[in-house]
């Protein structure tokens, strides 16, 4: 195996669960892992002014949870 170190896909499973990106580092898909990581958090951001009314919250949640699964 031309110095590749085996990878373990349970652990990149475990990785991603924890946040998006981390799976995709772990696997050797660095460009991949941080355009994750760089545009949830941009997402976060953007999406924050919402987080100050009940149904604001709400949308926020629909959004993160969209985002977290296309990353997925």
């Amino acid at each position: 195996m031309d110095g590749l170190k085996k990878r373990k896909p349970f652990l990149a499973f475990l990785l991603s669960l924890v946040t998006p990106g981390l799976g995709q580092i772990y696997n050797g898909q660095l460009k991949k892992g941080l355009s994750y990581l760089v545009g949830l958090d941009l997402v976060y951001i953007i999406f924050s002014f919402l987080l100050f009314k009940f149904y604001g919250m709400i949308l926020y949640l629909l959004i993160m949870v969209g985002c977290f699964f296309l990353c997925w």
